[in-house]
């Protein structure tokens, strides 16, 4: 099913962008990173200091493995609220100040590529759902080349024990694309041979030979 000539792919794709583009405006380059960064902060100071903790909260709670989930998350949510209000007040100052037309330009092209990011992610996965026989409103989506070069991009930066054999399909489909058009331009090679080096003759008379002619039809006359 296509509207106006862009599929459902493409309509998904394309209201992706625009999310990522309007979140990262209105949130700002700042806010939005240390978003981020306090997520990822918290789950890295509950993954390092739950051997700290875990012995506390194995003293009140029984079983062992309910005492390290109770401590885990508890260390998590207290970690995520310290640096939550860490960048409020960051990012709160930066909007106050000059840079807040910078915070936000700077934003809008982060939620861009955050966008572009997610998609690249999301269709290195599907691809291998879709299989060698993707669903026509795929396969006939305007968008389709430019996510198959940014999955098979995020593909090469993922380590390849998280990821495995996915998006096999996508490179058999990559492959299979490449071929087609190295025998297209064979194809053109063979049907439209390459001009000849030799210089082209003359076309008419050049300014000599018409100045011998009027000379020649003068003492003609």
């Amino acid at each position: 099913m296509e509207f106006g000539g862009f599929s459902i792919f493409d309509i998904a794709v394309l209201a992706i962008i625009f999310l990522g583009a309007l979140f990262g405006l209105v949130t700002g380059f700042v806010r939005g990173g240390l978003f981020v960064a306090s997520w990822i902060g918290a789950g890295l100071i509950t993954i390092f200091g739950l051997e700290h903790v875990s012995p506390i909260s194995a003293q009140y709670i029984n079983p062992e493995w309910l005492a390290d989930l109770v401590a885990g998350a508890v260390l998590f949510i207290v970690a995520l609220i310290v640096l939550h209000l860490l960048s409020h007040i960051l990012s709160g100052w930066v909007r106050a100040g000059r840079l807040n037309a910078l915070d936000r330009s700077l934003g809008l092209l982060a939620g861009l590529a955050t966008a572009g990011i997610v998609i690249s992610v999301a269709f290195l996965f599907l691809s291998d759902v879709f299989g060698d026989d993707p669903p026509p409103w795929v396969e006939s989506a305007r968008t389709l080349p430019v996510v198959e070069r940014g999955a098979l991009l995020v593909k090469e930066f993922l380590p390849a024990k998280i990821i495995g054999e996915t998006g096999n399909a996508l490179e058999r489909a990559q492959e299979r694309a490449n071929d087609i058009d190295a025998a297209r331009e064979a194809l053109d090679r063979l049907t439209q041979p390459p001009e000849s080096s030799a210089p082209r003759p003359q076309e008419g008379y050049n300014e000599r030979e018409r100045d011998g002619l009027e000379d020649l039809i003068r003492r003609n006359q």
